[in-house]
């Protein structure tokens, strides 16, 4: 002891009055090494009385004979601890639910299902998808289907043919993948970006079967030959489509999370509507704009048969397929390839819908699909476990400053003896968020308007989060919204395409404003969502136009292109500029 005594005072000395070290640096350096040698010193002094202490016979005699007492204290408290956070937590939560629900929101999962409806009226039990409801889980929790040859016949009816796609996706350096018509939904340069259906023939000809038969005399004669083999299938979702319900019922069991539910028709859903929209694409080009109608008309009713699901996942899903099928319709106008029938039914189906709706439904879905992964992890700190070990693993997750770093034991510990109390707190913290977002200072469904500076503050830290974490599930719901805000956006401009088309098939020229389409064309010109004013339009000589809104910033750029922060992408929603419907130059 008195040796360390000694070199901490001697090294003390020399880096405080040591003459090598000068300047302001060199001084601070010196300070805060004799502060912490110091520190150091005073710590083993203090170690150095302890161990005398308790080296003493006196002490354990006393120590033994207090300690039933100080346990007692101790369980007492600890007790008193676990009582006050688990009342604390229950009656925070329960004030929040009553108030609530006073207001028409529920938190039960059994209060927002739709009730059953009869198999024969349901297309989800169609012989076509009924194989995809039939399905156990194995040994590691994942599901199993019971008739593999339906599953691997109707993951088959897609436009990216696995066979072929999956070898190229996984490529490096991948090659340029063929794509579908966008607008502004997908693509980053705000505009309409048209399929290019011979890099679909080239991608087609991969298959050596087809390659080993006569080209067709287009590529889209050649899209439309290959994809005729899904003829027989598509024949039989004419037949599910009649049907007047749709219900894919989930089957939530107690040892998984809900947002560990298999939902596989959506796996489905994204195969069949890209490839009717392909196919509606090919048929445009090949001159047949009946046939093309017919296969958008499919397309929008498979994205509406999703519309009763309160999964956000579900409605998040139902967007991107609308916004691929809106592609099909601007594919048509931007190569003058409707009629003037064509166009009137294709607005008939855009108008009614409102894509806030599906945000609305989805966040209403949510808020009691959240109360039931909070109340199943408190009941199961096994489940809990291993949810927060999945949690940790996520890199945005283990690198956010809202947990601490190399913790993990820590965590899962904490996670399992955690008092109820902190479950329900977490619990009322995302509601808390979800709720705000239900408000018309946000989003306003029946007005269709998007206030996008009102979204409410994100979700508040609590004192046990850095060693008691659980997953923010509040933060999606902002990015949803941004989703269908954009996709709103570019169907109201898609509304106004096929008006501007039909005004062209009528005088060979689009119009100066967009009034003149007033009543003939269109009942009233959509509005901006993000300012109520109505849409922007003008024309770009006399055979273009360019469509506009002033987007998330709130600014009227002039259709000015986007921008996106630090030139590296960026979520929906973030972004500056305005979202344009413009076609390129040269189809």
């Amino acid at each position: 002891m008195w040796v360390w005594l000694v070199a901490a005072l001697a090294a003390t000395l020399l880096l405080t009055f040591g003459k090598p070290l000068r300047g302001e640096s060199a001084t601070a350096l010196r300070l805060a090494t004799a502060l912490l040698v110091l520190w150091t010193t005073l710590l083993v002094v203090l170690l150095w009385l302890s161990l005398r202490t308790l080296g003493g016979r006196e002490f354990w005699r006393v120590a033994l004979r207090q300690s039933p007492f100080a346990a007692a204290v101790l369980a007492t408290l600890i007790a008193l601890f676990y009582a006050e956070e688990n009342w604390r937590g229950r009656s925070q939560w329960e004030r929040f639910r009553t108030e609530w629900e006073a207001k028409g929101v529920k938190f039960s999962i059994a209060d927002i299902l739709p009730p059953p409806v009869p198999d024969d009226q349901n297309m989800a039990m169609h012989p076509l998808f009924k194989p995809l409801l039939d399905y156990t889980f194995d040994a590691e929790g994942r599901p199993t289907w019971r008739d593999t040859n339906g599953m691997d016949r109707l993951r088959k009816i897609t436009a990216r043919t696995p066979e072929l796609w999956e070898p190229l996706v996984h490529k490096s350096p991948q090659p340029d993948l063929p794509s579908f018509t966008i607008s502004g939904f997908y693509s980053r340069t705000s505009s309409v970006v048209l399929a290019d259906l011979t890099r679909w023939q080239d991608f087609y000809r991969l298959d050596t079967n087809f390659a080993a038969t006569p080209p067709a005399a287009t590529p889209a004669l050649e899209v439309l030959r290959y994809l005729a083999r899904h003829e027989l299938a598509l024949a039989e979702l004419d037949e599910a489509l009649a049907r007047p319900h749709s219900q894919f019922r989930v089957e939530m069991t107690e040892d998984r999370l809900p947002s560990e539910t298999p939902l596989p028709h959506l796996e489905i859903f994204k195969g069949i509507v890209p490839l009717l929209v392909l196919r509606a694409t090919a048929r445009l080009e090949a001159g047949q704009p009946d046939d093309a109608l017919r296969d958008i008309e499919r397309a929008w009713q498979l994205c509406a048969s999703l519309g009763g699901e309160s999964f956000a996942l579900v409605q998040l899903v139902r967007v991107a397929l609308q916004a691929i099928t809106l592609g099909a319709v601007a594919h048509g106008t931007a190569g003058h390839h409707w009629e003037d029938r064509h166009l009137r039914r294709l607005e008939d189906l855009i108008r009614p819908i409102n894509v806030l709706m599906s945000w609305q439904s989805g966040t209403r879905g949510e808020i009691a699909f959240v109360v039931d992964y909070f109340i199943r992890l408190e009941r199961s700190r096994e489940l809990a476990v291993r949810e927060v070990t999945s949690l940790l693993a996520e890199p945005t997750v283990r690198d956010s400053e809202r947990f601490e770093q190399n913790w993990e034991w820590l965590n899962r510990r904490c996670v399992r003896y955690a008092p109820a109390g902190w479950y329900f707190q977490s619990l009322l913290r995302e509601e808390v968020v979800i709720t705000e977002l239900l408000g018309n200072g946000f989003v306003d469904v029946n007005r269709r308007l998007v206030h996008w500076k009102n979204q409410p503050a994100p979700p508040r830290e609590l004192w046990f989060d850095r060693f008691c974490p659980f997953r923010d599930v509040s933060s999606g719901f902002s990015y949803f919204a941004a989703k269908c805000a954009r996709l709103q956006t570019n169907l109201d401009h898609g509304r106004l395409a096929c008006a501007l088309e039909r005004h062209w098939l009528r005088h060979r020229a689009y119009p100066e404003k967009l009034d003149a389409l007033v009543p003939e064309f269109l009942d009233r010109i959509p509005h901006d969502i993000f300012d109520g004013q109505p849409m922007r339009y003008r024309r770009e000589g006399e055979q273009g136009f360019v469509l506009w809104s002033i987007g998330f910033d709130g600014k009227d750029d002039n259709a000015g292109p986007l921008h996106f922060a630090g030139n590296q992408g960026g979520s929906v929603g973030e972004e500056s500029g305005d979202l344009v419907w413009r076609y390129p130059q040269t189809p």
